[in-house]
């Protein structure tokens, strides 16, 4: 029983992640490469009984010293082959095609999970009861495995099954006729030769059930390991005893208000009381606070991935911008950076190069674009982070130490122009 139960838990895995890599917007692209792979397997199933039946009137002809027939034949088993070859050869693109497709849809699949609604924050270790190690490693490499591992059993296992009962009804249509024919001596050099081979397609196809190598116990990780990821991702379980009672609504007058809020570790150790207050749109507020306080934590649960506590945050509904101690920078280059998520032709050279120059960064943007990115000191880093803030204008800013590199007099230099940059 156990061991139903271990197969039914798999075939229930495997069959939710076939189902995400199989739906999708281009679902009917999918369904037409399975199907057309299907359909050239079948054809060279349908090649070798057409091989089968050529055996006879080949060796027929030899036996009867009929040289013009076996010189036809052998036309004929060209043609033959060459069909099985092409098809062989379009069903193999096809099936890396629909590899390249199940992939890709499976895989955005586990990235919208795990990056979309902040699990990946959510389930940071020590943070989730069910930790998720090595998520990059499961969705790059796992959803290429288990991809791989369906279309191959799922297709080979059709293939096999139809050919095996074809080669076996094709064998005994003609045992049927053979044994009477063996024992009245009526048995041709053909005869013989199409029932070896029949024999032997048989032999072949059913070796597939018993030789089949693809590793049972690794895909059946596989599908652990990637479904795990994707449920944890889906309802992602705080630590036991960790209270998550904050309530986050819209704000009903465009200002930030905080009520009642507490905010807990997420093994659910207790952090100092915050007092209510309410934030206005262009107001300017210091938060300070020895370490470990929760600073960075208030400005995570006002950004709502932070849960663990209990309280009320009316949050408005604006452009928020946070800035964190070391700005993140792209491979891109300087002005993507720098404009990250916008495009930077939409904020038009000149003013971005004013702003990175205000900035002390304008040297760089005359060097390739990896090379500019290359050795940014935590200060510039900052610096790029402002410049961001200059030129994407957001309704809200919200910075976390983000000129903490700076010294005092360039950072208060650069937050009075920002303040006048900003609305």
């Amino acid at each position: 029983m156990t061991v139903l139960h271990a197969l039914a838990a798999t075939l229930s895995r495997a069959g939710r992640l076939a189902r995400a890599a199989a739906s999708g917007p281009d679902w009917w692209r999918g369904a037409a490469l399975y199907a057309a792979v299907l359909a050239l397997n079948f054809v060279g199933v349908w090649v070798s009984i057409r091989l089968i039946a050529w055996n006879k009137a080949f060796f027929d002809a030899l036996g009867a010293l009929d040289g013009q027939t076996a010189l036809r034949q052998v036309g004929v088993f060209f043609l033959l082959v060459s069909a099985s070859a092409g098809s062989w050869l379009a069903a193999d693109w096809l099936r890396k095609r629909l590899l390249i497709l199940w992939r890709g849809q499976l895989t955005a699949q586990a990235l919208d999970l795990w990056l979309g609604g902040w699990a990946y924050w959510q389930l940071r270790p020590g943070f989730g009861a069910v930790p998720v190690e090595n998520p990059d490693q499961r969705v790059a490499e796992d959803c290429r495995k288990f991809v791989e591992g369906l279309l191959e059993f799922t297709l080979d296992l059709i293939s096999g099954a139809v050919a095996l009962v074809s080669f076996v009804a094709l064998l005994w249509s003609l045992s049927t006729f053979a044994l009477p024919a063996c024992f009245a001596g009526q048995v041709t050099l053909g005869g013989l030769m199409q029932l070896a081979s029949a024999f032997s397609q048989v032999t072949t196809a059913l070796s597939w059930f018993i030789f089949f190598n693809r590793d049972p116990a690794g895909f059946v990780a596989v599908c652990e390991r990637l479904d795990g990821l994707m449920a944890a991702a889906r309802a992602p379980a705080p630590l036991p005893g960790a209270p998550q009672a904050i309530l986050r609504t819209a704000s009903p007058d465009g200002a930030l208000h905080l009520q009642g809020l507490r905010l807990a570790t997420p093994d659910g150790r207790w952090l100092p009381a915050l007092p209510d207050c309410t934030i206005r749109p262009g107001a300017r507020v210091w938060n300070s606070g020895a370490s470990g306080e929760g600073k960075t934590t208030l400005l995570a649960a006002i950004g709502g991935i932070w849960l663990s506590g209990e309280g009320r945050i009316a949050v408005p509904e604006a452009r928020f911008l946070t800035l964190p101690a070391g700005a993140p920078v792209f491979a891109e280059g300087l002005a993507a950076a720098a404009c990250y998520p916008e495009d930077p032709a939409t904020q038009g050279s000149a003013k971005l190069n004013a702003v990175l120059t205000r900035l002390g960064l304008g040297h760089r943007l005359d060097t390739a674009d990896e090379a500019a990115l290359s050795g940014l000191s935590m200060g510039e880093r900052q610096r790029l982070g402002l410049a961001r803030a200059a030129l994407l204008r957001p309704d809200w800013l919200v910075m976390d130490e983000a000129t903490s590199a700076l010294d005092p007099a360039f950072e208060a230099d650069l937050m009075t122009w920002l303040s006048a940059e900003l609305p």
